[in-house]
C-alpha cells in the first residue's frame, strides 16, 4: 500500500485544498457560535514520522495544551491539536474578547471548554470534508483536553489514541479575526486504513476537480 510519504506533489495539493475547504467550514460554525468573524486557514502541510511530533511542537520541558479526538467509523485515526500555554491563551482571546491574561484563567473549567470546542469543530470540520470523498459515514470522539510537557503530552495522547501508524498530517493552523492571529499544529495520525481511505480521497477529488 502507499505511504502518506509518497504522496505526489498534485496529492499533497489537493489534500491542502480538502483542508482549506474543511478550514472555511470550521470558521462558519465558529464565527456563528460565538457571534464574530474568526478566520481558519491551514497554510501549511508535511508529512511527518509520529516519533517527530514532540520536536514541532516545543521545548521539551515547555507545559502544552492538547485537544485530542478519534475519527470513528469504517476507518481510525487520531486527531491532535497541540499549543503552548501562551498560544492557549491567543486562542482564548480570540474567542472570548473580555479574557485577561493569567495563567490560572486558562486552566479553568470554562476556558478549557472553550478550548475543546474550537478543537471539537475543527475536527468535525475535516472528518465532514473527508467523509465526503471518502463515501463512507465518519464520525468523531468527544475531544478531549490534556496539560503537560512537551514529551509526555504527546505520549499519554497517543496512547489514549492507541493506533497503528509510522506517519502523521501535521497541518500549521492559522486562527484570526479583525484584531490579531495566533497559529498552532494540529496532526491527523491515520491507520492503515484510513491512509488508504484518505489516498481515495485525494484520488476522487482530483478527478472531480479536472
Amino acid at each position: 500500500m502507499k505511504d502518506l510519504k509518497a504522496l505526489t506533489p498534485m496529492e499533497l495539493d489537493a489534500l491542502k485544498e480538502l483542508l482549506f475547504v474543511a478550514g472555511a467550514n470550521a470558521s462558519i460554525v465558529l464565527s456563528k457560535t460565538i457571534g464574530r468573524e474568526i478566520k481558519i486557514k491551514s497554510p501549511e502541510i508535511a508529512i511527518i514520522d509520529i516519533s517527530n511530533i514532540p520536536s514541532f511542537i516545543g521545548e521539551p520541558n515547555e507545559i502544552m495544551i492538547g485537544i485530542y479526538s478519534k475519527i470513528l467509523g469504517e476507518n481510525f485515526a487520531g486527531l491532535l491539536l497541540v499549543m503552548p500555554i501562551k498560544t492557549a491563551e491567543e486562542v482564548y482571546r480570540l474567542i472570548v474578547k473580555t479574557y485577561e491574561e493569567t495563567s490560572d484563567e486558562i486552566l479553568s473549567v470554562v476556558a478549557k471548554s472553550a478550548l475543546i470546542e474550537v478543537g471539537n469543530i475543527i475536527f468535525a470540520s475535516i472528518v465532514n470534508v473527508l467523509s465526503e470523498y471518502i463515501g463512507k459515514n465518519l464520525f468523531i470522539s468527544v475531544p478531549k483536553l490534556a496539560v503537560d510537557i512537551t514529551p509526555a503530552i504527546v505520549d499519554v495522547i497517543l496512547s489514549e489514541i492507541a493506533l497503528e501508524s509510522d506517519n502523521a498530517i501535521m497541518i500549521e493552523v492559522l486562527m484570526s479575526d479583525v484584531e490579531s492571529q495566533t497559529n498552532f499544529k494540529m496532526f491527523i495520525i491515520p491507520d492503515l486504513e484510513a491512509t488508504e481511505n484518505i489516498l481515495k480521497a485525494l484520488e476522487k477529488f482530483i478527478i472531480n476537480k479536472n
